[in-house]
């Protein structure tokens, strides 16, 4: 699943390549952005910016209807055990979803005080795997810490020291191992690898930007 452009809808790809195929329906003056697959690989959720209808969808690859179920401004993270993580300000929100009904239920709980969005990139800022958020807090400009935090928001740890690499689209790896990043080096913006239990990046990617991980 890819977003090629900024202003178009996504697109399905087959694992070994080919004809790429529009996999939502694009009105006026919209963007789809930033989809992300639910734990049956078929359905999936994504962000529409621009237009009356802005907000977080779910979708599936059999061509089912989108149904919005969020509003939304800035890009969202759906976990795998079933919540949805987002920012109000600078303030990190969770509520649960149910993937049978394709919908939130319950009411938002706070998980983090002082979340970055950089609205630069775009970038969310923070990551979810395995019941654990990896955020970074400010709003660029200095370093930045990769913090671990607990279910109940508690914080438990960094990884490596601050960075004043201009971190973005910070995104944790299923196994919690490693976390992708993109950080600015002598002026180029590049995916980077972190290794969460020595703190050492390693540059992955040249001129390049992070999508997500693929399990």
């Amino acid at each position: 699943m890819v977003a090629p452009t900024n202003v178009g809808p996504l697109f399905r790809v087959p694992p070994t390549g080919g004809e790429a195929v529009a996999v939502t329906r694009l009105e006026a003056g919209q963007s789809h952005r930033f989809p992300q697959f639910q734990p049956d690989g078929r359905h999936f959720i994504y962000t529409v910016f621009g237009g009356p209808a802005q907000g977080v969808y779910a979708s599936s690859l059999d061509g089912g209807l989108s149904k919005r179920f969020a509003n939304a401004d800035a890009p969202v993270v759906l976990s795998p055990s079933g919540f949805l993580f987002f920012l109000r300000q600078t303030s990190l929100f969770a509520q649960a979803f149910d993937f049978k009904r394709q919908e939130l239920s319950g009411n938002p709980f706070p998980v983090a005080e002082q979340a970055a969005f950089d609205a630069g990139s775009f970038a969310s800022g923070f990551s979810v795997t395995s019941g654990i958020v990896a955020y970074r807090t400010g709003s660029g400009g200095g370093a930045q810490q990769l913090t671990w935090l607990d279910r109940s928001g508690k914080n438990v740890g960094v990884i490596g020291g601050p960075d004043i690499a201009n971190l973005r689209d910070v995104d944790l790896s299923p196994d919690g191992k490693r976390v992708a990043v993109s950080r600015a080096v002598d002026g180029n913006q590049d995916v980077w690898f972190i290794d969460t239990a020595r703190g050492v990046p390693t540059r992955f990617t040249f001129d390049a930007a992070i999508d997500g991980w693929s399990v």
